[in-house]
Parts: structure tokens; C-alpha cells; sequence
């Protein structure tokens, strides 16, 4: 992962039939008390059967033990995800209208951010 998670990153897997199909990868941002999403991905055959709610549920839950105050996660407005993140609780947190490049409006690729609180 990136420095700030200090080697406390984690993923976890989705196996089906000896296949992984789903992973996650979660890392704790202690300057700021909370656990971010770097990456969810569910192979696209296995996408509308629960898997990736069942990620997000594992990451509430490695987020209350480890007592962060909210989750964070990045996506893009030509990904739908964003609507499956809004519906597992998440809210906008945020847009960088020039993160990829200087065309992302052009491009339908701009950056959203999201969050998840655990607690105020």
C-alpha cells in the first residue's frame, strides 16, 4: 500500500469453488483515525449475488475493533460502484475534478470520495 498504512494493511478474499472472486484491501490511517478502502473488486460474473456487501460489512467490522472513527474510499463517476457504496451507507465526502488529468469532467472521470462514520 502507500506509507501511511505503516504495514497494517489487510486483504481479504472471497473463494468460490477453490476461485478467488472477490478481494479487498483495507489499510488504518492513524493521523486521522480512520480505515481506508484502497481496493474492492468482484470478478464481474460474480457482481449482484452479495459479495461485495459482504466486504463492506467485513470492513465496518475491522473498523469498530480497531475503534476508527469512519472508512474511506475512493471511486469515480464513470464507475458504478459509487451507487452500490451510497446504498452500503456511504456518503459523498468530497471531488477532485482534476485528479486524474485536466479533462476528467471531459473525460466522465472524476474523483469522488466517500465516507462511512463509525462514530462523532
Amino acid at each position: 500500500m502507500d506509507d501511511e498504512s505503516n504495514g497494517t494493511s489487510q486483504i481479504f478474499g472471497v473463494e468460490v469453488d477453490g476461485k478467488i472472486v472477490a478481494r479487498m484491501t483495507v489499510a488504518k490511517e492513524s493521523w486521522n483515525n480512520r480505515l481506508r478502502i484502497h481496493e474492492l473488486l468482484v470478478l464481474e460474473e460474480y457482481r449482484g449475488k452479495g459479495i461485495g456487501k459482504m466486504l463492506i460489512e467485513k470492513a465496518k467490522q475491522v473498523a469498530q475493533e480497531l475503534n476508527r472513527r469512519a472508512i474511506v474510499l475512493e471511486t469515480q463517476t464513470n464507475n458504478s460502484a459509487a451507487e452500490f457504496y451510497r446504498k452500503q451507507g456511504f456518503e459523498l465526502n468530497g471531488v477532485d475534478l482534476t485528479a486524474y488529468s485536466n479533462s476528467d469532467i471531459t473525460n466522465n472521470d472524476v474523483k469522488i470520495d466517500m465516507v462511512y462514520k463509525i462514530k462523532d
